[in-house]
């Protein structure tokens, strides 16, 4: 146990299900309530794509036992991915405040909310000259700053789009927004030095948004590492805290893969932009494609994990207009990264790739503001350590989202 207030995770385990047919994953759905109990007696880290595609579960006590029950009598192979939840997440916290106190790896750490804002303004600060500035855009349900920071390295090369990046839209993803910083950090102090970076910062008018969901994200430092939504008040009638911010978004809000019950991870909110935080960021998107008269190219929503790159649609399984062209791209992404440490990084539309998803966030920039490139890119690892990597994966995960690029 631990003493400080935060959530305990002794005797939790992660169970990896391999269903291998439709009817096996309608009963494991059957077996756990989902969507509705996500996150209540069941935290589902990674939902069954499609028979054959593991699903990872996490439970404790007699849930964990009724699991495993429920599938060896349905006849489901399991194997369990992590012995001990409580273990993991103070493993990775150790080695986290080891990396912050060295050069370790590559000197990289996760860092709260608090020292990702001081970060991005004396990010601003440090390269102003290269036309990088930060804004407030909106605020969280707990009045926290939702900041955005501009990179504008040639001002004057008039036919630049816009690219907008965001990390950390589901608090326990901690990998996402430390991505996210390390690559805007290595963009710009490279510059001068490096052929490459300089060509990319240059290539786009760039809007990264360090951390999507504050309040949830700091409390993931503070409270309980494993938390996922957004801290919105419950609604009336709910003790619950909340909102999926990836089911907040306008197209096909409120479908299949998201719940209506407040206390499920996947509470999709009363109606779409009802969390704060997705107002602001949507509209960040909206913003750039009215002002930026070349266009926004590419919209980029940071995810853990699984090691996918994810397309339109997550609503429905049917195929977006500009699908072939948004394979083509993604083909070219996952090739690039392979060649950096062999990881194989899938392609393909959120709905037939993992699974149906009613209000995720890169439909909204797809379907209702044009963004012909929209992308949900799911990070390392495959679930070894599902949330819970170590930081120094944090330099090659860099690595792999610069050839994404």
């Amino acid at each position: 146990g631990n003493s400080n207030g935060r959530a305990d995770f002794s005797g939790h385990q992660v169970v990896r299900a391999f269903p291998s047919s439709e009817d096996e994953m309608s009963a494991l759905y059957t077996l756990t309530n989902y969507p509705d109990d996500d996150g209540v007696r069941f935290d589902w880290w990674q939902p069954c794509r499609h028979e054959g595609q593991p699903c990872d579960i996490r439970a404790t006590g007699n849930d964990l036992q009724s699991l495993k029950t429920g599938l060896e009598d349905a006849g489901i192979h399991y194997e369990i991915m992590i012995q001990d939840v409580e273990l993991a997440v103070n493993n990775q916290l150790k080695l986290n405040s080891l990396a912050l106190n060295s050069t370790g790896k590559c000197g990289e750490s996760y860092i709260n909310y608090a020292d990702t804002m001081a970060w991005a303004k004396d990010f601003a600060d440090t390269y102003a000259s290269l036309g990088v500035s930060i804004r407030t855009i909106g605020q969280s349900s707990e009045g926290r700053d939702i900041v955005a920071i501009r990179v504008n390295t040639q001002p004057n090369q008039g036919n630049k789009k816009t690219a907008v990046v965001d990390g950390g839209i589901h608090a326990r993803e901690w990998i996402s927004p430390a991505t996210l910083r390390v690559f805007a950090t290595r963009m710009l102090s490279e510059y001068s030095t490096n052929q490459q970076m300089k060509a990319l910062a240059d290539e786009f008018i760039w809007e990264f948004v360090p951390i999507f969901n504050p309040d949830g994200y700091q409390y993931t430092f503070d409270t309980n590492r494993l938390w996922r939504k957004t801290r919105s008040k419950p609604p009336s009638g709910s003790s619950c805290y909340g909102i999926d911010a990836c089911r907040n978004g306008k197209t096909g809000f409120g479908g299949s893969g998201s719940s209506g019950s407040p206390c499920s991870d996947t509470y999709r909110g009363e109606s779409y932009f009802s969390a704060p935080e997705v107002a602001a960021v949507m509209k960040l998107v909206e913003t750039a494609t009215q002002d930026n008269p070349n266009g926004v190219f590419l919209y980029a929503n940071l995810h853990a994990y699984s090691q996918l790159l994810l397309t339109p649609y997550g609503y429905t399984r049917t195929h977006p207009p500009a699908y072939d062209e948004q394979m083509r791209v993604c083909a070219k992404a996952n090739e690039a990264m392979r060649k950096i440490d062999g990881q194989n990084y899938k392609c393909g539309p959120a709905s037939t790739t993992i699974y149906v998803a009613a209000g995720v966030v890169h439909d909204t920039a797809y379907a209702d503001f044009g963004v012909p490139h929209t992308l949900a890119p799911e990070l390392r690892d495959t679930g070894r350590y599902g949330f819970l990597l170590p930081p120094e994966y944090i330099c090659i995960q860099v690595e792999e989202i610069i050839r994404i690029l």
